[in-house]
């Protein structure tokens, strides 16, 4: 019926909304990556020279230009730079998902025009799309609530839009398992991605709340120890 085909091709539209806006996200990611996070120190040997140049440079009163002009050409002569773990991070995900998409985005075009979309090996290869995507979706989140759990802060996490992103991501996956003839692999890294989610957002909100407390018990005792003039790191009594 019309019913049927309209919410079948509204399924189709929010997963690849959801697909283009992660994508989207990444690419503004890795364009605005801090610069000075990329990469660690210059070689040893390089700033040594560099020391070197500008001890000698600083006689004349020169030492600062000096140093800025040798840098300059370090760069543009190619030396070497270790790049940090944080940036080695990022570019082995991009390739992770560039290789993904591209192996996703062929086989499933030559399983829809040669096999057929309804055909076995389509609806095998949907069904391992969806257990994949639900294992990248456990690899995104567990590592991001290990780190927010040891270092006990939100830090920049945020709170407003997971408030908003977890329920949402419920009723995303619901409405996907309601529409007739879907199989459960469409739904349920939807599912598993809100309740990770979830777990991250009520850590943040835990950590939060205690951040917040400890604030206003430092402002406490510091309003105390202006109105007696004590310091605020000694107790009223002394």
């Amino acid at each position: 019926t019309l019913g049927t085909c309209i919410a079948s091709l509204l399924g189709i539209a929010q997963v690849c909304i959801q697909g283009c806006m992660f994508y989207i996200t990444f690419v503004l990611y890795m364009t605005f990556f801090p610069e000075q996070n990329k990469y660690e120190s210059e070689d040893e040997g390089v700033s040594e020279e560099g020391a070197d140049g500008e001890r000698e440079s600083e006689e004349d009163g020169t030492a600062a230009g000096w140093t800025s002009e040798a840098r300059s050409l370090l760069r543009r002569s190619g030396g070497q730079r270790r790049a940090t773990v944080e940036w080695q991070t990022a570019l082995w995900v991009m390739g992770a998902v560039v290789t993904h998409a591209s192996i996703c985005m062929v086989m499933s075009v030559l399983l829809v025009t040669v096999v057929g979309p309804y055909a076995g090996p389509t609806r095998t290869w949907a069904s391992l799309l969806g257990l994949f995507s639900l294992c990248l979706t456990c690899m995104q989140f567990l590592p991001q609530i290990s780190k927010t759990w040891r270092s006990g802060v939100v830090g920049a996490l945020s709170i407003p839009m997971m408030l908003m992103q977890t329920p949402g991501g419920f009723l995303f996956a619901y409405s996907i398992a309601v529409r007739p003839g879907v199989n459960w692999s469409s739904w349920i890294s939807t599912f598993m991605a809100a309740t990770l989610q979830g777990v991250l957002l009520s850590i943040c909100l835990v950590f939060d709340a205690r951040e917040k407390r400890e604030h206003a018990a430092m402002g406490a005792v510091g309003q105390r120890s202006g109105e007696t003039g004590e310091p605020a790191d000694q107790p009223l009594g002394e």
